[in-house]
């Protein structure tokens, strides 16, 4: 649902088709979540709130070359690996091309290192390589989710606003990013991995 909603505003550059989106996929799950409407209000202010703070500003320095898009990388012996790029971007206009992976989550454990091995990251680099892309690697875009519920006799349009204003005032708390750049022999390694 938010991944979604954050790849259209990346295409699209337009916050009411991407709210839309959001909305909609939340619509879709309306009846099997316990407590819809702060599910709701917490995913539209987190939302909101990255835009403003994050993809917004992504947009004026960047050139989205593609997003969601399904790759297939030959491993020989008739195997290939499969899989989605959240988006390809290139961040400083210059043919500075990175792999962005999206990623929302409630607490963060991973490291700038032990993301350089990650074999689905490398095969994404080769992927877009053998499109013929330059890509130096990937950005972890870490959107991480708040613990937060509504206080008593709190609306949800309240709550909302509350966990948005928390945002604005703490984006690096929310949003954090890590450039990752494995080695050829993390990809090697990747492309063995993946053939096993």
């Amino acid at each position: 649902t938010f991944h979604d909603a954050v790849s259209c505003f990346y295409l699209t550059g337009h916050y009411g088709k991407a709210l839309y989106v959001l909305r909609r996929a939340l619509k879709d799950i309306e009846k099997d979540v316990w407590d819809f409407e702060t599910l709701a209000a917490l995913t539209e202010a987190l939302f909101k709130g990255y835009v403003d703070r994050r993809a917004a500003y992504d947009l004026q320095e960047w050139d989205v070359e593609l997003s969601e898009k399904k790759f297939e990388t030959p491993l020989g012996d008739g195997l290939e690996d499969n899989g989605r790029i959240d988006l390809l971007a290139d961040i400083t206009r210059k043919k500075d091309i990175w792999i962005v992976e999206h990623k929302t989550k409630s607490w963060v454990q991973s490291t700038p290192e032990s993301l350089s091995f990650d074999s689905q990251l490398c095969n994404q680099i080769t992927a877009t390589r053998n499109w013929g892309f330059d890509t130096q690697g990937a950005i972890y875009n870490i959107i991480k989710v708040p613990y937060a519920k509504p206080n008593r006799n709190e609306t949800s349009a309240d709550f909302k606003a509350r966990i948005y204003s928390d945002i604005i005032a703490r984006p690096s708390f929310y949003f954090i990013r890590y450039f990752v750049q494995p080695s050829q022999d993390a990809l090697d390694a990747a492309q063995r991995d993946a053939k096993e």
